[in-house]
């Protein structure tokens, strides 16, 4: 047996693109065992994504796959492969972060789930972004094909590409291969999805991978007292999102709070996520124009930061210099 001991190297990447999507074909030794572990665990489930706040999704009806669940350490006695995989990307963050853009020390956690999607299936587009959580930090989005190997690189004709793309600009697409691990930088505009499968696969041939997330400590709840914002050609529309999804969030967490009251339970921690959240939607109505929230993070009180869609900071400084600043970079 193959051991998956070792480290890998950078230059066996492809040159990272879009969001800094970047592919390398034969990833990883053991990628038969965890096909083999895959294909005979005997209770997958239908794959159940609702919304996520702060994300953009273009159709409400958003996948039609099936799923493992997330997979924890507990769950190490049913997927030994599956596991060990995980524990290798971990090791190997010192390579794998910095192609996406990422410092290695701000990994934390590896996330993994099996996906499959037969014929017919697509994942709508979405960004798996987290703009407004303070639980989950996602740094990178990862992907590892599991496809009969006797298959080849599935042609385009046949669907089942990951496609990523820039709002109005440049794409890539990675199709299934077995032993392919993709992966690319997690953002506000990281829009990307899996596109339908258009051939009758059988369970052996169908679109197996792995996949997840690198994920980052979670977000600071304290001290967050600067504003980021994000320039874009698309900021009016993603705004008008990312108001109606704060109003929603205000609206539950105001709900449960009185919920909690009135049974005479603590409402305390309800009362401080509302109090965030009234603060992100102010920070929101007060974006420059041309831009969109993100969230707050730490740094001075009273300032705010701009950033592009390449992730280069064009302004930090007070509010009111920021309008000037944009409208002459945009000449």
């Amino acid at each position: 047996m193959s051991s998956a001991s070792g480290l890998i190297a950078s230059q066996e990447f492809s040159k990272p693109g879009v969001h800094s999507i970047t592919y390398k074909d034969n990833f990883y030794p053991l990628a038969s065992e965890v096909r083999e572990e895959l294909l005979r665990h005997p209770k997958w489930k239908p794959m159940l994504q609702g919304s996520t706040s702060g994300s953009t999704m273009f159709i409400p009806q958003r996948q039609n796959g099936i799923t493992t669940s997330q997979l924890l350490e507990k769950d190490r006695e049913h997927f030994p492969q599956c596991l060990k995989f995980r524990d290798f990307v971990a090791q190997n963050f010192g390579v794998l972060c910095p192609l996406a853009g990422v410092h290695p020390a701000d990994a934390r956690v590896v996330e993994i789930n099996g996906m499959a999607y037969g014929a017919g299936a697509w994942l709508s587009p979405h960004t798996d972004f987290f703009g407004h959580a303070n639980k989950q930090n996602r740094l990178i989005a990862w992907m590892l094909y599991l496809t009969a190997p006797e298959d080849g690189e599935w042609p385009a004709e046949k669907g089942g590409a990951v496609r990523v793309w820039q709002p109005g600009g440049e794409e890539k697409r990675i199709r299934p291969r077995f032993n392919r691990f993709a992966m690319f930088r997690v953002h506000a505009n990281s829009f990307h999805e899996i596109e339908k499968i258009t051939w009758e696969p059988d369970w052996p041939h169908c679109r197996l991978a792995l996949s997840g997330w690198i994920q980052g400590k979670p977000l600071d709840e304290t001290g967050r007292n600067t504003r980021m914002y994000l320039i874009s050609p698309s900021a009016q529309s993603i705004s008008g999102e990312i108001g109606a999804s704060l109003q929603g969030e205000l609206a539950l967490h105001r709900l449960l709070a009185k919920q909690m009251s009135y049974c005479g339970e603590d409402p305390s921690l309800e009362i401080a996520r509302t109090a965030e959240l009234e603060q992100d939607y102010q920070a929101h109505r007060e974006a420059p124009a041309g831009t969109y929230f993100i969230r707050r993070i730490a740094g001075p009180p009273g300032c705010i930061i701009v950033v592009n869609e390449a992730g280069e900071t064009v302004y930090f400084g007070a509010p009111e210099g920021a309008g000037e600043k944009l409208r002459a970079g945009d000449r």
